[in-house]
């Protein structure tokens, strides 16, 4: 049971809960678990595609902070000091971790305390590793910096040209639910007595409830092939 316990929090209360309403309106537990199922990967597909729009979000931060450090670097600076002095001036608060890390560490705090604040952020707490490297082996910064940039810049190049062949996928997958939706709306304003009645009964729901799994189950596969393409 290790899998369950690895669930996100918020995913397994929605599966649960989606689970309980469906098979108490369709009055069919194999449909609860189908719609409870889809829902859990739903929102696990969600929170995932959310960590990964921060992942891009503090890439592009800590890219602007290697170019901001590189001249400082070259004029002379120590490395520690130039990235520290540039990610306090940062907007994101993964480089602002960063800072206060290294700050923490000029302070004489062990390394692993001083990096507390920025393990949750996991490109700011590379860049704060690589510090260390380049603290305790000395050398010129420059090929590190420049190294590091180009690294940067490609995965920001490759998630930039995925994105663009992704749309189209989660177009589709957009339209999809949508259209469910647009359906179910207008058979309740053009046809209200018929639809009313459809619900009343449980073949109705069944059938209804049924659809609503299909286009969860449509938009969970879309997102999968949306992931292998990642």
């Amino acid at each position: 049971m290790s899998w369950l316990r690895s669930l996100p929090g918020p995913a397994l209360m929605a599966g649960v809960v989606a689970l309980g309403a469906t098979a108490w309106w369709a009055k069919s537990l194999p449909m609860g678990l189908a719609v409870g199922l889809g829902v859990l990967i739903l929102v696990v597909q969600l929170l995932r595609g959310r960590q990964a729009t921060q992942l891009a979000a503090e890439r592009a931060a800590v890219s602007r902070l290697l170019e901001q450090v590189s001249p400082m670097s070259r004029a002379g600076m120590p490395l520690l000091a130039a990235m520290a002095a540039c990610s306090q001036g940062s907007s994101h608060p993964g480089p602002q971790a960063l800072a206060l890390a290294l700050q923490g560490l000029s302070a004489g705090q062990p390394a692993e305390t001083a990096a507390r604040g920025v393990e949750a952020w996991p490109l700011s707490n590379l860049t704060y590793r690589l510090c260390l490297v380049h603290r305790e082996q000395g050398g010129a910064p420059e090929g590190f910096l420049k190294a590091f940039r180009d690294a940067l810049g490609m995965a920001e190049d490759l998630a930039k040209k995925r994105n663009l062949a992704l749309i189209q996928i989660r177009w589709q997958a957009n339209i999809m639910t949508a259209f469910f939706f647009l359906v179910l709306l207008a058979s309740a304003a053009r046809a209200g007595p018929l639809f009313a009645s459809l619900l009343a009964t449980d073949e109705g729901r069944l059938m209804v409830t049924l659809s609503a799994a299909l286009v969860i189950w449509g938009r969970v596969s879309l997102n999968l092939i949306s992931e292998a393409m990642q």
